[in-house]
């Protein structure tokens, strides 16, 4: 029996949400929210292309993602929307990015939200780029 291991995936692209706010405001871009619904109903990304499909209903509703159109995947803290953005990949999707740090880092610079920025747990302090980020993050 002969069979050939898959493809590794290219690493991820991953913005903070300074980049992510100036893509979006500077782009045609969609954020994905991979939040559960009860998390979005509190609080939620204020972005003119704004979609959530909560990453236990992804494998099920990805098609619902265009293709065609660039997207950044975004939750409360940039670990399940890495799990979604790294899905996506898998799934043919090109241009698709992780939000590192999600809805806490953007409420904590202020970004636009919907709803209380008290439904969080505000965790984002300290220093987020690493040498390597560019792009004026965090």
């Amino acid at each position: 029996m002969s069979a050939t291991a898959p493809e590794a995936l290219p690493e991820a692209t991953q913005y903070c949400p300074t980049t992510s706010w100036n893509k979006i405001n500077s782009e045609e871009i969609l954020l994905l929210d991979v939040r559960e619904t009860q998390e979005v109903e509190q609080l939620r990304f204020d972005v003119p292309n704004y979609l959530n499909i909560p990453l236990s209903q992804l494998e099920d509703r990805f098609a619902e993602v265009p293709q065609e159109m660039p997207v950044i995947v975004a939750c409360l803290d940039g670990s399940r929307s890495l799990k979604a953005t790294y899905y996506l990949m898998f799934q043919g999707y090109s241009h698709v990015a992780n939000m590192k740090f999600g809805l806490k880092r953007w409420v904590a610079k202020r970004f636009p939200v919907i709803g209380s920025p008290d439904a969080i747990e505000d965790s984002a302090t300290g220093s987020c780029c690493s040498p390597a980020d560019t792009g004026g993050c965090c």
